[in-house]
């Protein structure tokens, strides 16, 4: 009897220590594709944060170049500077609509197709027009802003955030529902540090949150994989 009392609680320890283990692995993979997703906007934001100033640029420099005139500087000089103007505004405008530019923009206008005259028929296809292309130029500065973001967020080398991020996973999976973070605060882990995890397990889309973010559960996906592993 004793030997099987003895022997149960280690067992117990080893697989507690192996789950932990596993989703401490979990974590750090996430941590590696979240990175390689972040670069990979990163490449795609900086063409496209270009291709708006290159196009300005160019019907800046045929305009020029139909008038005769030489009031702009060279080509790529130009375009330089078209860039540091419209690509700072570009994404103070989007982060301002928060990816509702669009939206925002179209909201409460008349369509073309219920224009009272051909008038304003033209003056709101105009609009739209202008507001479609805004759109597509906020593409890069939307996805410029998802780096910064994910660079801000994410805790490099913190390897006490990654494991107290570890114990709450585990605890979120063992209870089976959303928790309060007062039910996760602990002696040794007090309210910052679970609020620190939290943000950590957040920023690596891990887990969701209520509206006042004093209530957290596991995404579905990640209880999925992580019960079935």
């Amino acid at each position: 009897m004793s030997r099987q009392t003895n022997t149960l609680p280690n067992r117990g320890h080893a697989a507690g220590v192996d789950r932990a283990q596993r989703v401490l692995n979990e974590l750090v993979r996430s941590e590696s594709l979240g990175g390689a997703a972040a670069v990979g906007k990163l490449a795609i934001a900086i063409p496209l944060c270009l291709v708006g100033p290159f196009f300005i640029t160019v019907v800046a420099k045929s305009i020029e170049l139909r008038s005769g005139g030489r009031a702009l500087p060279g080509f790529l000089a130009t375009w330089a500077l078209v860039t540091l103007v419209l690509v700072p505004l570009l994404m103070w405008l989007e982060r301002r609509t928060r990816g509702e530019f669009f939206s925002e923009a179209v909201s409460g206008e008349t369509s073309p197709l219920e224009a009272s005259s051909y008038g304003e028929y033209h003056l709101q296809s105009t609009k739209f027009l202008w507001t479609a292309y805004t759109e597509v130029a906020l593409t890069g500065p939307r996805l410029l802003w998802e780096f910064v973001d994910w660079v801000m967020q994410r805790p490099v080398g913190n390897a006490s955030v990654r494991a107290v991020a570890a114990a709450v996973v585990l605890e979120l999976l063992d209870a089976g529902q959303g928790l309060s973070i007062r039910q996760l605060v602990r002696a040794d882990r007090p309210a910052d540090v679970v609020k620190g995890a939290v943000r950590y397990l957040l920023g690596r889309d891990w887990i969701g949150t209520s509206k006042r973010g004093d209530r957290v559960w596991l995404l579905t996906p990640v209880r999925e994989r992580l019960a079935h592993g």
